[in-house]
């Protein structure tokens, strides 16, 4: 059917070559162009379906940014060893590196077996979604396990004792034995000024609508942060744009694997 159909044709071609040619650079020259760290697992800790991950550099440690993520490859024979993509929920400014991970998918759910000591090649960072103007408003959303880059950016902002002009961070779960990471947040937050963290329980209040965001908000000044799964991302976003948010100031999270 493809050859009846000349541009269709070509197009087909034209990503096939895109596709082989990012396999051949990700994974088989992957080891030889891209920079690896290795680290090794320091401990596992699990809590209502999440696995928190404490990594330890076995030699030069990991430099990136709050808000970013990796892709990892756990080097035991419980899991496959693929790699994988998770946000860092540790702030840089400290000594371990830490992944927080819900248990969704086949690779997911056997992370709770990895063994101790295991060890872990990252790659270089990605991610510009913790860069964030300190002059702005800002209103940060986090949906279930999307909390993980905003742990990382709290974690430094508590750390550095960064000044900022405010921040509303909305921590939405179904309900409170999801909000796992809630004492945590008090306790980072404590001693923030301008920081208020607005708990959101969706099996009691519905899910969360810009309309449920407090009215002294300013949709034309402020920006917004939001991750979460797909659907409340798109969701929150539209909603925004039709408030007369600029859509260069909202800022989402685009990667979904398991």
């Amino acid at each position: 059917d493809i050859g009846k159909y000349p541009l269709l044709k070509y197009y087909m071609v034209f990503i096939a070559i895109i596709g082989i040619t990012a396999f051949v650079y990700g994974v088989l020259l992957g080891r030889f162009l891209k920079k690896r760290h290795f680290y090794y697992i320091e401990s596992i800790s699990n809590k209502n379906n999440i696995s928190i991950i404490k990594l330890r550099p076995k030699d030069k440690k990991l430099i990136y940014s709050p808000g970013q993520f990796i892709f990892i490859k756990v080097i035991d024979k419980q899991v496959t060893k693929e790699q994988h993509p998770f946000t860092i929920s540790s702030s840089p400014l400290e000594d371990c590196l830490e992944l927080s991970i819900k248990n969704l998918g086949d690779y997911t759910s056997k992370i709770p077996n990895i063994s101790i000591n295991s060890e872990v090649q990252l790659e270089e960072p990605y991610g510009i979604f913790g860069e964030f103007n300190d002059n702005v408003k800002q209103v940060w959303v986090s949906g279930g396990i999307g909390v993980t880059p905003f742990l990382s950016m709290i974690k430094t902002l508590a750390l550095s004792k960064k000044e900022f002009k405010s921040i509303d961070f909305y921590y939405c779960v179904k309900n409170e034995s999801e909000a796992i990471f809630l004492d945590l947040l008090n306790k980072l937050t404590k001693d923030l000024k301008n920081f208020k963290i607005i708990t959101w329980y969706s099996e009691m209040q519905g899910a969360i609508s810009i309309n449920s965001i407090e009215s002294n908000i300013s949709f034309k000044d402020s920006e917004f942060r939001i991750c979460g799964p797909v659907p409340m991302m798109k969701s929150l976003s539209n909603q925004l744009r039709k408030k007369g948010t600029k859509k260069s100031k909202i800022f989402f999270e685009d990667f979904n694997l398991k």
